[in-house]
C-alpha cells in the first residue's frame, strides 16, 4: 500500500503494509510494517462481517493536520488463522 503523510509542511509517500489480526470475540491486533500499534478488546467481533476501508484519524494516531486527505490501496489479502 502506498500511504500519504505530512512531515513538517511537506508531503511525502511511503509503502507501508497494514494488518489486523482478528481473535473472534476476544481482540483485535493493529500493524504498520509488522509493528503492533494497538490492541482492541471492547465490542470485538464474533462473527464474519463485510470489510471497510477509509481514511480517518483515531485518537491514537495524533492530531489531524489536514481537512481532506487521499488514500490508494494497491491491493487486499484475506487469510484466515
Amino acid at each position: 500500500e502506498i500511504a500519504q503523510c505530512l512531515v513538517g509542511s511537506e508531503m511525502c509517500i511511503r509503502d507501508s503494509t497494514y494488518r489486523f489480526d482478528w481473535y473472534c470475540g476476544k481482540k483485535v491486533e493493529f500493524y504498520i510494517d509488522n509493528v503492533l500499534q494497538t490492541v482492541i478488546e471492547t465490542n470485538v467481533p464474533t462473527h464474519a462481517m463485510e470489510v471497510w476501508i477509509g481514511a480517518w484519524c483515531p485518537s491514537w494516531a495524533g492530531e489531524q493536520r489536514q481537512e481532506n486527505s487521499k488514500m490508494t490501496i494497491y491491493s487486499f489479502k484475506y487469510t484466515k488463522f
